[in-house]
């Protein structure tokens, strides 16, 4: 039982670790090293950090961009309720970056995140029911890492982004994350 304990105790704070070795990276550029400190709690099931992975793909920061490898992680993360997970799932939809274009399946993704609040994600439904004649696509957007979401597991409690310019989706990284935001 003590062992048990201490495993459950030790466990945490070691992944709070390697979360937050990944911030720092990320702050200072180092865009691999992130990527390194945070796969693991990515493929450990962490939606929060799932979404990170999948932007770090997504902008080609620390791997070589690849919309297919970012549509997977943004998908596991939406899966499992993560409403930045789900508006990106369905900006990828709508622009067929990674996965073929489907609009119906960009629509799903965006009602799931504005159930949760995401008002871009509503302000995206609206435009695909009528959208405006000169309309550009929306940019998947860059979360900020959060220690305590990251560490509770909770992705509705990480921070709501402002979308990424669509011009940055292409050729600038997204503003680095803050390691107490």
């Amino acid at each position: 039982m003590i062992l048990a304990l201490g495993l459950v105790v030790h466990g945490p704070a070691s992944a709070a670790g390697d979360f937050e070795g990944g911030v720092k990276a990320y702050q200072r550029g180092d865009f691999e090293e992130a990527l390194r400190q945070w796969l693991p709690l990515a493929q450990e099931g962490m939606p929060f950090v799932q979404v990170l992975v999948g932007s770090l793909y997504a902008f080609g920061q620390g791997v070589e961009r690849d919309d297919a490898a970012a549509v997977q992680w943004y998908r596991r993360a939406a899966m499992q309720g993560s409403a930045q997970g789900q508006f990106n799932l369905a900006v990828m939809y709508e622009n067929g970056w990674g996965i073929p274009a489907d609009a119906d399946k960009a629509r799903y993704w965006y009602t799931e995140a504005a159930r949760q609040g995401r008002e871009d994600a509503r302000e995206r439904l609206a435009a695909l029911t009528s959208p405006p004649p000169e309309a550009e696509p929306p940019a998947v957007s860059s979360p900020k890492p959060s220690d305590d979401a990251a560490r509770r597991n909770e992705p509705a409690a990480a921070p709501s982004p402002a979308p990424v310019e669509a011009a940055a989706r292409s050729d600038a990284a997204p503003p680095p994350p803050a390691a107490d935001a």
